[in-house]
C-alpha cells in the first residue's frame, strides 16, 4: 500500500476531503429531513459510474492502480485494499437493496419499473468491480465514508424490517386496495419520521390494477383514492374539525395548513386520530359529536400538504398535532398484513 506524500498539497487535499465528508453528512441529514433521501441516494449511485470510470482510467494511464492487490488480501500489504474493497461493495450492495425497497412500483408503469430497478443493479456490480481496482494509494477519509455510510444504510434497513413496541390497534379507515406511501422505520422510507410529531403516520394511496390513477395525471379526479369513503377507525368523540381548505392541485401543496382538511377523533386523554388531507366540503360530523367504528365521516382529498389525493392516517398522545409534546404510536389494523411499511398493499375488502 502506497502513502501519499504529506506536503502542502496534499496536506490540503486531506483537509479538502474531511470537509467534504462532513458536508456529506450534513447534506445527508438535511435531506432525510426533506423526505429526499432516496433520491440523492439514487443519484449518488449513478453519478459515480462515470466518476469511477473516469478516475480509474486516469489512475490506470498514471500507473497508479493496485492491480493484484487481492494476491496478498490477508497480509499486512493488502489488508487495507481488503478492507477497503469489503466496506465500497457492501455500500454499493446496501444501497441498491435500499433504493429497491424505496422506490414505489404503483408509481410507474410495470415496464418502466422493471427498468429502473435493472439501472440500480446494474450500476452497483459495476461499482463493485470498478473497486476492485482501487487506487494504489490508500485514504483514510474516503474508508471513513463509505464506512459511515455501509453502516447507516444497514442500519436502516433493519430498522425498515423491525416492528416498534406499543402498536396501537385500529379498524381499516378505508375500503378496498390501497398502498403505503410513507410508512415504516427510517427516514430512507418514510418522510414522516425524521418529525417526532408524525414519525408513525401512514400515507395510504388507493391502487387498482397496480396503479393509483387512470387517464390525465394532472387532473384528482383521475386519481384512485380522489372522493373514496374516510371511515373512522375507532369508536370516539370528534375533537377537531377542518373543512373549509381548497384541494390543491397535483404536484402542488399547501404549506400554511399542511393537514388540509381534517378530522381528530379522541380516544382516550392521551390517544387521538388524525385524519388528514380530506376533501373539501365532505366532512359530515362535528366537534365535539360522538362517532363509532365503521362511521363515514368524510371523503378522501388533495388538501394541505399534499401532492396528489391520499389519506393521511397517525395516532397521536395530543389533540393537535403541532402540540410541542405531541408523539405519535405505531398503528397496526385490524384487517391488513401486520406493522405497515412503504409499498405494502393492504386489502380492506369492500
Amino acid at each position: 500500500m502506497e502513502s501519499a506524500p504529506v506536503g502542502p498539497w496534499e496536506i490540503a487535499n486531506r483537509v479538502a476531503r474531511g470537509f467534504f465528508l462532513f458536508a456529506a453528512i450534513l447534506v445527508a441529514w438535511l435531506f432525510s429531513h426533506l423526505g429526499l433521501l432516496h433520491s440523492v441516494l439514487f443519484l449518488i449511485l449513478l453519478f459515480m459510474v462515470p466518476r469511477t470510470l473516469v478516475t480509474r482510467g486516469f489512475l490506470l494511464w498514471r500507473k497508479k492502480l493496485a492491480i493484484g492487490w487481492w494476491r496478498n488480501a490477508l497480509r499486512k500489504e493488502g489488508r487495507f485494499y481488503t478492507a477497503q474493497f469489503i466496506l465500497r461493495a457492501a455500500f454499493w450492495i446496501l444501497a441498491a437493496v435500499a433504493l429497491k425497497a424505496a422506490i414505489i412500483p404503483v408509481q410507474f408503469e410495470r415496464s418502466e419499473y422493471s427498468g429502473l430497478i435493472a439501472m440500480i443493479w446494474i450500476a452497483a456490480a459495476l461499482l463493485v468491480v470498478l473497486d476492485a481496482l482501487p487506487s494504489a494509494t490508500f485514504r483514510w477519509t474516503t474508508f471513513v465514508g463509505f464506512a459511515l455510510g455501509a453502516a447507516c444504510l444497514l442500519w436502516q434497513l433493519l430498522a425498515f424490517h423491525s416492528t416498534p413496541a406499543g402498536v396501537i390497534v385500529l379498524a381499516p379507515p378505508l375500503k378496498g386496495e390501497w398502498c403505503i406511501l410513507h410508512g415504516g422505520r427510517g427516514a430512507l422510507f418514510n418522510h414522516h419520521y425524521p418529525h417526532r410529531e408524525q414519525r408513525h403516520a401512514l400515507d395510504l394511496v388507493r391502487v387498482e390494477s397496480d396503479r393509483t390513477f387512470r387517464g390525465d395525471p394532472d387532473k384528482v379526479e383521475s386519481y384512485f383514492a380522489w372522493d373514496q369513503d374516510v371511515i373512522a377507525p375507532a369508536d370516539g368523540t370528534v375533537a377537531r374539525v377542518f373543512d373549509g381548505i381548497p384541494d390543491g392541485a397535483i404536484g402542488g401543496s399547501n404549506d400554511s395548513n399542511p393537514e388540509g382538511n381534517s378530522i381528530v377523533l379522541k380516544l382516550d386523554e392521551s390517544r387521538f386520530v388524525l385524519l388528514a388531507h380530506l376533501k373539501q366540503g365532505s366532512v359530515r360530523v362535528a366537534k365535539g359529536e360522538s362517532v363509532k367504528a365503521g362511521q363515514v365521516l368524510a371523503k378522501c382529498g388533495n388538501s394541505g400538504n399534499s401532492n396528489e389525493p391520499h389519506l393521511h392516517i397517525q395516532v397521536q398522545s395530543h389533540a393537535s398535532l403541532w402540540d410541542d409534546a405531541n408523539r405519535t404510536f405505531p398503528i397496526h389494523f385490524t384487517r391488513g398484513i401486520g406493522y405497515l411499511r412503504r409499498n405494502d398493499r393492504p386489502n380492506f375488502g369492500n
